[in-house]
C-alpha cells in the first residue's frame, strides 16, 4: 500500500527541519472569478492551464478524530490549532471547489500507551486495524459508513522515527495520509504527523500546526487512492500537465507545497498554501491563499509544447523533443491578469542533475511577449526529465513546468 499526500521538507515548508517564514495576512483572492475579469489584454495569452483531475471520491463532512500517545504535553495547544484551522475560512477556501463541506473534530483519544521510537509506516497499519477490532470503545464504531467520513490524526512523540517506503521523518518528509483495509473491508483513513526537536520547542508546535493543515486537506480531497481506485479523489495533474506533479507533490494539499508558507495573523500559526483549479482556470495564482507580502498581479512564463513526449508509465505527453547532441526551440509565452509593475525575470530552475541545458533569448519580459527556449540535448540518454521555469517581481515566484525528452 502506498501512503499519498506526503508533506515533504522543501523549499519554504514549514517541517521538521525547523524552517519558517514570517507571519503574513491572507490577500483575499476570488478563486471563482467569472470570465469578464479574464480579458484581451490580461491575459494577452490564454494557455491551456493545469487542472487537478479526480477519480470522484471524497470525503464531504469529514471528522477528524486526534490520537496522542503517553505523555504528551501539547495536546490542548494541537487541539486549537486542528479546531481553528477547521472553522476558519481558510479550511472552506481550500476544499469547498472540490466538493467538500463543513468538518467535524472528533473527541480526542488519549492513549496509555506509548508510541515505539522506530516505526514502519506498515507498523501504523497493523497497529490501527487492531485498534478498530472493536474492542477499543475509544476508537468509536467501525463500521464502513463511520470509518468512511473519519480520518485519524496519529501524533508522534519526538522520541519515534518513522520510515515511510525509504524515507524517514523529519529527514524526507514531514506528515503524510494513508489507509488501510479492515478485515471487514471497512477503509481506515489515517494522516501521521511526527513530532521533531524538543516537544518544548516553539518551532516544533508550528511544524504541527503546517502538517495540520497539510493532511486534513489531503485526506478530505483525495482519500487514500493506493487502498482501490474508489478511494480516489483529486490526485494526478491532467495528461497535458503531467509534469507539475514532480515539483511538489499531485494533489490539492501537496501541489503547492514548494510555495510559501503563510501565517494568518487571525490564527497564529502556519497553513500550507493548497492548490485551486478554480483560480488556474481563471489565469490567476492557482496557490491559495496568496500572502499579503506577494503583492501584485499574478504573471507565469509559458513554454508552449510543440512535440509528445514519452513519459512515465510508458504514455507520451505534451513537450519538448530534443535528439541527442541536438537542440529545439520552443516559444515562452508571458501571462498576467493585470498590469504588472514591470518586467519579471525568467530562468530555468535547476532541481538536480539534467541531460538537457536551457537558454532563454532573454531574461524577462512582461504580459504578451514572446521569448525563445533552446533546449539542447546534452547527453546520449534518452531520459525524459520535468524542466522547472522560475519567473520573479517585487519578491513574487512563480513557477512552470514542462517534460523534455528525446524520444
Amino acid at each position: 500500500m502506498r501512503p499519498l499526500a506526503t508533506l515533504l521538507i522543501v523549499l519554504g515548508s514549514i517541517g521538521c527541519n525547523g524552517s519558517s517564514s514570517s507571519p503574513d495576512a491572507a490577500k483575499p483572492v476570488d478563486a471563482g472569478a467569472s470570465a469578464d475579469l479574464v480579458s484581451l489584454a490580461y491575459p494577452a495569452f490564454m494557455p491551456s492551464m493545469p487542472q487537478l483531475i479526480s477519480q470522484g471520491k471524497v470525503i464531504a463532512a469529514p471528522t477528524f478524530v486526534p490520537v496522542y500517545f503517553a505523555g504528551e504535553a501539547s495536546q490542548s495547544k494541537i487541539d486549537g490549532y486542528l479546531s481553528s484551522y477547521l472553522s476558519s475560512k481558510y479550511w472552506s477556501g481550500a476544499v469547498s471547489e472540490y466538493g467538500v463541506g463543513a468538518a467535524t473534530v472528533g473527541n480526542s483519544i488519549v492513549l496509555t500507551e506509548s508510541a515505539a521510537t522506530a516505526i514502519k509506516s506498515t507498523d501504523i497499519d497493523d497497529w490501527l486495524t487492531s485498534k478498530l477490532d472493536g474492542t477499543h470503545a475509544e476508537f468509536g464504531a467501525v463500521d464502513k459508513a463511520t470509518l468512511g467520513a473519519k480520518v485519524f490524526l496519529l501524533y508522534y512523540p519526538n522520541s519515534s522515527v518513522i520510515t515511510l517506503e525509504n524515507a524517514r521523518s523529519c529527514q524526507e518528509f514531514a506528515s503524510y495520509h494513508a489507509g488501510v483495509f479492515l478485515p471487514s473491508g471497512a477503509p481506515a483513513y489515517y494522516a501521521v504527523i511526527p513530532r521533531c526537536g524538543l516537544d518544548s520547542a516553539p518551532m516544533t508546535l508550528q511544524g504541527i500546526a503546517a502538517g495540520v493543515s497539510f493532511v486534513t486537506v489531503a485526506s478530505a480531497t483525495d482519500p487514500v487512492p493506493s487502498l482501490s481506485l474508489g478511494a480516489q479523489g483529486y490526485s494526478g495533474f491532467d495528461h497535458d500537465h503531467a509534469a507539475f506533479g514532480l515539483l511538489g507533490g499531485t494533489e490539492v494539499a501537496s501541489a503547492c507545497q514548494f510555495e510559501q508558507i503563510l501565517t494568518p495573523p487571525e490564527l497564529g500559526f502556519p497553513i500550507q498554501r493548497t492548490w485551486s483549479n478554480a483560480a488556474a482556470a481563471a489565469y490567476h495564482d492557482p496557490c491559495l491563499p496568496v500572502p499579503a507580502t506577494m503583492t501584485g498581479p499574478y504573471f507565469a512564463s509559458v513554454p508552449i509544447p510543440k512535440d509528445m513526449v514519452a513519459y512515465y508509465g510508458g504514455s507520451k505527453i505534451p513537450g519538448i523533443l530534443v535528439a541527442s547532441g541536438a537542440s529545439a526551440m520552443v516559444d515562452v509565452e508571458l501571462i498576467s491578469d493585470a498590469a504588472t509593475s514591470g518586467p519579471w525575470t525568467i530562468k530555468q530552475l535547476p532541481l538536480g542533475p539534467t541531460h538537457y541545458s536551457y537558454t532563454f533569448d532573454k531574461s524577462s519580459g512582461i504580459n504578451g511577449d514572446t521569448l525563445h527556449l533552446t533546449v539542447t540535448n546534452t547527453s546520449p540518454s534518452s531520459a525524459t526529465e520535468s524542466a522547472y521555469f522560475v519567473s520573479t517581481l517585487n519578491g513574487r515566484t512563480t513557477f512552470w513546468a514542462v517534460a523534455v525528452g528525446s524520444q
